[in-house]
């Protein structure tokens, strides 16, 4: 087998050991499923493991893995041309489709996870962990860009960069996209009386047309199989040896003999395809609202902030969603202009999230993550333009191989430096460090800092409490959930444009109030805190507490809850309170006007909220911040602070 560049290997692997969800296999949880590898070796390597990078490829749900084969040889010629030679290129079909789902037909149930593929991903690379030289690409699209993300997540330094074709993952729900592709693969034909007629069907379609030629072959080729199948056990033709069909000499085995043809249906069949956009999760008796109360035990991913989750959702685009600032590798992001997956809000929402938490790349901001959108193109881009793709991966593969070999250099050069007896050692700057008092000095700094946290809480809430809109898209601001609590305290957060759930973020670039100091967004985030959440997720606290209502009056019954939880805090942590008397903070609460006051008054409370920050100064104390840290200090050694205060 081979295609125009590349010689191709097949290899089948155990898949990992049980999967996401019981009813992904048929009989048996610990059924040994497999996957099917395909391996392309350049036609010009002497050796498996010569040239300058491997890529892993990842598929989109219901396409074969062959699919990408035109893609994969166009990429080898551009990458070339511009001195950067493919090593190898790997690609296994999920466990559920393609050739793995004919492999493992008589063990598979009807509730697939897209989490299990990062897995088998993850064994096939440590299995061949000798072909998987540095530095490693990842290639996905759609689903498949998922399964990359996760699998980066899984394994941070894995990849050095990941090229996301119209992946999917969202803050919220998207079924309402999902189910009409859902609904139309559900009803659609899956039988043809032979390859010759599947052809000619295809062909018929407008969906199709659409494809690069080659692409269409392959699913020709791929995308079909002969019956009996498990699901289509009886034929109405006579089984015959089936020769390889392809409009590509070079992967053709024989010239097809129409005589020889027989009976064909989907190779993914339809039920696994449907089954993989949606997750069922239908009322009961004991769960009959499952949206917000699901069956703890066969649903207990739901996430009832997500949106609707029943009668059908999908967990995974969610959770990956949340975790996109934590990437590592550099991103290139190509979006479909006509899909649905890749609306403005959408990619926004993605540029702004991905890299920027802890451990990410740093995000678009610091050039690790940028969006190639084609306007003409929807969701198939690797299937309609094969060639713009390559082109496009390109530019941004190359001066990342570049910069992974400059710091590949600069760390081989000053590790070497180190003696190998010394390289297992701590380093003697290590040992003089580890050996002062530099965790009982960064212990008191956080005690003030948590301290001072503690009091702002209802000073935030009062001064800010006459703009519920705008603080409400705060906790719709991309960076909230994971870089906030990371912010300099003298650095102001602004809500982007392009957060705009409740059509709060136009706000942002219009007036001043809209500016908010890490300080301030920190509290507002802890009034929500309920006992068990995290800072994670202040989304789910926030809706929680307004209890759904989407009014103004709904709003307000959110400020009236957030400040008795943030008395609660206070109340919790008087011990912390050394930046400011409790009960002087309850009173200025106390006194601040309410919501009906009007914009004036609101700006007013804030701007005093904003200069008592900047200058750290407490409305009613008149020490001077020296004298002031000077008690401070002495009345956290008589409270005898030990631990590091819990954030709960």
């Amino acid at each position: 087998m081979a295609t125009a560049r590349f010689r191709i290997k097949e290899h089948t692997l155990p898949a990992s050991h049980i999967r996401d969800y019981a009813r992904g296999t048929a009989d048996d949880q610990e059924a040994v499923l497999h996957i099917a590898i395909k391996q392309y070796i350049p036609k010009d390597s002497t050796h498996e493991d010569e040239g300058d990078v491997t890529v892993i490829g990842a598929h989109a749900n219901g396409f074969p893995k062959e699919l990408y084969e035109p893609l994969w040889d166009d990429l080898y010629d551009r990458l070339k041309a511009r001195n950067v030679k493919i090593r190898s290129i790997w690609i296994a079909d999920v466990s559920h489709q393609g050739q793995s789902g004919v492999l493992n037909e008589h063990k598979l149930g009807n509730d697939p996870s897209w989490f299990d593929h990062p897995r088998d991903l993850f064994l096939m690379v440590n299995h061949f962990r000798k072909h998987m030289k540095r530095p490693l690409i990842g290639i996905g699209h759609s689903a498949g860009g998922n399964h990359l993300i996760n699998l980066s997540l899984m394994h941070p330094r894995l990849f050095t960069t990941l090229v996301m074709i119209d992946p999917v993952a969202q803050r919220l729900q998207a079924t309402e996209g999902s189910s009409g592709i859902a609904g139309a693969s559900t009803v659609r034909r899956d039988r043809w009386p032979s390859r010759k007629d599947a052809r000619a069907a295809f062909g018929r379609s407008k969906f199709y047309q659409a494809w690069d030629p080659r692409v269409f072959d392959k699913w020709i080729e791929h995308g079909l199989r002969e019956l009996p199948t498990l699901i289509h056990p009886g034929s109405q033709t006579a089984k015959t040896t089936i020769p390889v069909v392809s409009a590509d000499p070079s992967t053709a085995s024989v010239t097809p003999d129409k005589n020889t043809e027989t009976e064909v249906t989907l190779k993914t069949t339809k039920h696994q395809e449907v089954l993989t956009f949606l997750r069922a999760n239908f009322p009961t008796s004991e769960y009959p609202d499952p949206s917000n109360n699901a069956n703890p035990i066969t649903h207990i991913d739901v996430d009832p902030a997500t949106g609707p989750n029943s009668p059908f959702y999908r967990p995974e685009p969610v959770a990956t969603h949340a975790r996109l600032p934590f990437v590592r590798p550099s991103v290139l992001y190509l979006f479909g202009g006509k899909s649905d997956v890749s609306t403005p809000m959408l990619k926004a929402d993605k540029m702004a999230s991905t890299g920027i938490g802890p451990g990410g790349s740093g995000g678009a901001k610091k050039g690790r993550v940028k969006e190639v959108t084609f306007q003409d193109i929807g969701h198939l881009i690797p299937m309609e333009v094969v060639g713009r793709t390559a082109d496009t991966a390109t530019e941004w593969i190359v001066p990342e191989i570049e910069r992974y070999m400059r710091l590949e250099e600069e760390h081989n050069r000053e590790w070497s430096k180190v003696p190998k007896q010394m390289k297992p050692q701590m380093d003697e700057k290590y040992k003089k460090m580890i050996t002062s008092n530099w965790a009982s000095e960064l212990k008191t700094g956080y005690v003030q800092k948590v301290s001072k946290l503690a009091a702002w809480t209802v000073r935030a809430l009062s001064g800010l409490q006459s703009s519920p809109r705008l603080l409400l898209s705060i906790f719709f601001h991309n960076d909230v959930d994971t870089t906030i609590i990371h912010q300099r305290d003298n650095e102001a957060v602004q809500p982007p444009i392009s957060s705009s759930y409740h059509r709060t973020s136009n706000m942002a670039s219009k007036n001043s109030e809209q500016v908010f100091t890490f300080e301030q967004m920190s509290c507002v985030i802890a009034a929500l805190l309920e006992k068990g959440s995290t800072l994670s997720n202040p989304t789910f606290a926030l809706m929680k507490a307004v209890e759904n209502t989407k009014t103004v009056s709904g709003y307000e019954h959110w400020f009236r809850a957030a400040k008795a939880r943030a008395k609660e805090i206070n109340e919790n942590r008087a011990n912390l309170d050394t930046a400011t008397p409790l009960k002087k903070t309850k009173a200025a609460a106390a006194t601040t006007p309410k919501s009906t006051g009007g914009k004036k008054r609101g700006r007013k409370a804030q701007a005093e909220v904003a200069d008592a920050d900047a200058n750290g100064e407490d409305e009613d104390d008149n020490e001077s911040p020296s004298k002031r840290s000077k008690r401070e200090d002495s009345h956290k050694i008589e409270e005898g602070v030990k631990e590091e205060p819990a954030m709960d």
